[in-house]
């Protein structure tokens, strides 16, 4: 299971896989090629592709080597020769994961274990397609595309929900449109608040106090130069006249 889970291999790659095949002086930390698929001496994509191994395979695989004795790696049991098409592969993940108390999904097969290789691959590296299609061997990454990443539902709600275009967008439309009705709503509270007070507006409380009544009454026309009433003296030096 580990295998096929860390390495995306295909039931029919491993039916035809020979310990050979291990290359561990290959790289940081070996690989695995996949040669065939079942008898034939190609593999599903026509061509062999050359895999990492991931660093907690190696002992297992060093174990499991000493222990062989076939060239297979996965031989028949009873004749010990390569396993044929009716392998039931999915059956024996679920006998492994009874017996070591896991409870599997529903529908868990063994090309689950190769989806969850390359969707990992992809979701851990940040999107890579290039990589994950040479590591699965599909003949183009719009297969690896459509597939892996196109019906990963929970991957695109992910990245949906990461965007920050909502955020931004909501964010100009508040300031665009509240901005103004806000402004708009205080002025008017300003202006009521100066009406209940009695407040003069700027530009009259610029222009100083009015006359008084006597003063206007002195000055009226036809009164000619009478002397002003001391009231409107007061008036007068009160405006700093």
């Amino acid at each position: 299971m580990d295998l096929a889970a860390l390495t995306g291999g295909r039931r029919g790659e491993f039916g035809g896989l020979l310990w050979d095949d291990f290359r561990l002086d290959d790289g940081p930390t070996g690989t695995v090629h996949y040669r065939r698929s079942w008898s034939r001496s190609t593999t599903k994509g026509s061509k062999e592709r050359k895999v990492p191994l991931h660093p907690v395979l190696l002992p297992e695989i060093e174990r499991a080597r000493k222990a062989a004795t076939s060239e297979l790696v996965f031989p028949a049991p009873r004749k010990g020769g390569m396993r044929d098409e009716a392998w039931h592969v999915s059956r024996l993940i679920r006998k492994i994961a009874k017996r070591a108390g896991v409870e599997l999904p529903k529908g868990t097969t063994f090309h689950t274990l190769r989806k969850t290789f390359i969707t990992h691959l992809i979701r851990d590296t940040g999107g890579d397609i290039a990589t994950a299609q040479q590591l699965a061997g599909h003949s183009t990454s719009a297969v690896t595309a459509t597939y892996y990443v196109g019906r990963d539902v929970e991957h695109q709600a992910n990245r949906v929900a990461a965007t920050r275009l909502v955020d931004v967008a909501a964010a100009e439309h508040t300031a665009d449109t509240r901005a103004p009705a806000i402004t708009a709503a205080r002025q008017r509270s300003t202006r009521k608040e100066q009406e209940m007070q009695g407040v003069t507006t700027p530009t009259a409380r610029a222009a100083g106090p009015g006359p008084s009544s006597s003063c206007r009454s002195a000055h009226a026309p036809g009164r000619g130069s009478a002397p002003l009433p001391s009231r409107c003296r007061a008036c007068a030096r009160a405006r700093g006249g």
